[in-house]
């Protein structure tokens, strides 16, 4: 995805499937609990780790900031840090790790994104075969990348979009979260542009068929 601030928070949370990122300077890094795990085993340095830690089990090296709370919290681990990212002015948030095992944790995870929206954030989820953007009130650039299809869902009661390098575009059409027009759509181009006014807009791009 394009994106014009360029300074970005990457959040590692725990989940069975994790997919690496190109890693940036800038980058801030947080990982959640068991999301440590991920980071040691791609020779991921955190800046921070925070959890309860009811799923990290090893030891957290001296040289990386902790914060630790209780297991009985409203917040889970991976909304803990994105707090945390927000808090420190990060605009731009990637959540790795956060996609695939228990249903419920991805449903938290994707709820987490559209908090992030918004707070005036984007909010990406990157998973083995695919990415979900999370979008309100704004305008994000998305790439082929060898993407197959490419699906713009209402996370909000409605949300207005307006999308160019599809198949099938769109104009200021409402989408209404208990009706899936928006599935299921192909890049046309090799630059999608998706604008989301009046809600929230939940961006699924996937890469495999069926």
């Amino acid at each position: 995805m394009q994106f014009e601030n360029k300074e970005r928070c990457i959040i590692i949370s725990g989940s069975p499937e994790f997919q690496d990122v190109e890693m940036m300077d800038t980058d801030y890094v947080i990982a959640c609990d068991d999301g440590l795990s991920h980071c040691l085993n791609h020779a991921i340095k955190p800046s921070l780790v925070v959890g309860d830690f009811d799923s990290y089990q090893g030891v957290v090296p001296d040289d990386i900031e902790q914060v630790r709370v209780k297991a009985e919290k409203d917040d889970t681990d991976t909304m803990l840090a994105s707090k945390i990212a927000l808090e420190k002015g990060y605009k731009h948030i990637i959540l790795l790790g956060a996609l695939g095992g228990r249903l419920d944790h991805t449903i938290a995870n994707l709820s987490t994104a559209a908090f992030i929206a918004e707070q005036q954030g984007i909010c990406e989820l990157i998973g083995e075969n695919e990415c979900i953007y999370m979008v309100r009130n704004s305008v994000v650039k998305i790439e082929r990348n060898g993407f197959r299809y490419i699906s713009v869902f209402s996370y909000s009661e409605s949300v207005i979009v307006t999308y160019e390098g599809l198949k099938y575009p769109l104009q200021k059409k409402t989408l209404c979260n208990e009706f899936p027009l928006g599935v299921s759509n192909e890049f046309c181009e090799d630059l999608a542009v998706i604008k989301a006014e009046s809600g929230t807009a939940c961006i699924v791009c996937t890469k495999k068929g069926r």
